[in-house]
């Protein structure tokens, strides 16, 4: 299973994040299949690739009352697919959703950690 992960802290109000994100995650052509405050899973659009190389994305949203608008999220993009190469589809779909969260000006990025 492929399976890559992202940390990144960003200042954004909490009350407008969910909307974003969801936004963010239907440009990068993913289909919305649950979402909560804190929890967002997205899914590649069947019949671009075979199934066990379907991507889903989860976005694991935390904050604190303590720190203002900053939160953080973790991001982690997985699929069935074995990993045998360095550049497989699940790690293009991780890149350009890294690439969107990256240039998106509607929040201020802070730091990010990529495992």
């Amino acid at each position: 299973m492929a399976r890559y992960i992202s940390a990144m802290t960003v200042s954004f109000p909490i009350s407008q994040l969910q909307q974003l994100l969801i936004h963010i995650l239907e440009q990068c052509r993913l289909d919305i299949i649950h979402c909560t405050n804190d929890y967002i899973i997205g899914r590649e659009h069947p019949g671009k690739v075979t199934y066990n190389k379907l991507v889903f994305v989860e976005i694991f949203i935390s904050h604190g009352l303590d720190r203002g608008n900053e939160i953080n999220l973790r991001v982690v993009a997985k699929n069935e697919e074995l990993p045998l190469q360095a550049d497989n589809h699940c790690y293009e779909v991780f890149s350009t959703i890294n690439e969107t969260f990256l240039s998106n000006r509607e929040w201020q990025f802070i730091e990010q950690v990529i495992s």
